[in-house]
Formats: structure tokens, C-alpha cells, sequence
């Protein structure tokens, strides 16, 4: 295995976490409010299709879909294609979801707790 630098390692240390990259994203009322909507479904979806989204938070299908694609990308969720469809199913952990852990803060932010 390649010896590393000291330049790579300090990268891997100012490399972004979870938790940074949320605590940026929970900056934003729209995305506390996916937050909650996204919690909202978990209970009773496994899955939900980024128009559902688009539809209640009246934006974009596209705008939908980058916002889900995001959570993704931090492995909050997972994509799943099935035809011409797009699923993000949650990932749960112990019957909660990955994103429970943020949901409350987003509520505490919107002044629902």
C-alpha cells in the first residue's frame, strides 16, 4: 500500500463529514421542511418518488431530485431506479431512520418543539 503525504492526509482531515454536511443543508427552511416531510412519510413508506416531494413542497420534480440525490450522497438514503422511476428509500437503522437524528433538529429550527 502507497505511503500518503502529509498534503493527502490533511485533505482526508478537512474532508467533510455528515454532520458538516447536514449542519450546512439545515441552515435552509426548505430543507428543514423535506426533513420533516421525509420523516413524516417514513412511517408509513419505505420509499418515496421526488414528484411526491415537488408536489408538496411546490418546487421542481428537479429541484426534488437534487435535494434527494444529496441525502444520498451522504448515505442517509439510497437510490433505487425501477423502470423509468426514481425510488429514495430510507435507510433505517434499529426501526428509525438515519435521518431522525437530524429531523429534530429541523424541528427545533422551524419551532415545532
Amino acid at each position: 500500500m502507497p505511503e500518503t503525504t502529509k498534503e493527502e492526509e490533511d485533505l482526508l482531515k478537512l474532508e467533510p463529514g455528515i454532520d458538516d454536511f447536514m449542519g450546512r443543508r439545515l441552515h435552509h427552511q426548505s430543507f428543514q421542511k423535506t426533513l420533516y416531510w421525509l420523516d413524516f412519510k417514513s412511517k408509513s413508506n419505505d420509499f418515496v418518488y421526488a414528484n411526491e416531494l415537488s408536489n408538496f413542497m411546490k418546487f421542481s420534480s428537479t429541484r426534488a431530485h437534487q435535494i434527494l440525490r444529496e441525502i444520498c450522497v451522504v448515505n442517509l438514503m439510497n437510490k433505487k431506479v425501477v423502470g423509468n422511476l426514481t425510488e429514495y428509500h430510507f435507510v433505517r437503522n434499529g426501526g428509525h431512520t438515519l435521518l431522525s437524528k437530524y429531523v429534530e433538529r429541523a424541528k427545533k429550527m422551524l419551532g415545532l418543539i
